[in-house]
C-alpha cells in the first residue's frame, strides 16, 4: 500500500468516523488545505454563474458549511487528508 494511503487510512481510523470497508469511497486525497480541495469543486460549480455572482461568493462560509460533510485530518508533515462523510 502506498505510504500516503497507509497514513491516510490510519488517520481516518483514528478519527473515529471510519466505517469498515468505506475507506476507498470516502478518501478524497491529500491536499495542502481543505480550501484547496474545495477550490476544484467551487470552480466546477461556478462555471455557469454570472461574473457578479462569482465575485460575491463567500469562500470562507462555503468552506465552513462543507466541514459538516467531510472529515479533514491533518497530515503529520503538513497538509490534510480529506474524507467524504458517507
Amino acid at each position: 500500500m502506498n505510504e500516503n494511503i497507509q497514513e491516510a487510512l490510519e488517520l481516518w481510523i483514528d478519527s473515529g468516523m471510519a466505517e469498515p470497508g468505506r475507506f476507498e469511497d470516502a478518501y478524497q486525497g491529500y491536499w495542502s488545505s481543505f480550501g484547496e480541495y474545495l477550490a476544484e469543486e467551487i470552480k466546477y460549480m461556478q462555471r455557469d454563474w454570472p461574473e457578479e455572482a462569482v465575485r460575491y461568493f463567500d469562500w470562507d462560509l462555503y468552506e465552513c458549511d462543507q466541514l459538516h460533510s467531510y472529515t479533514v485530518c491533518d497530515a503529520p508533515n503538513g497538509g490534510v487528508y480529506v474524507f467524504l462523510d458517507l
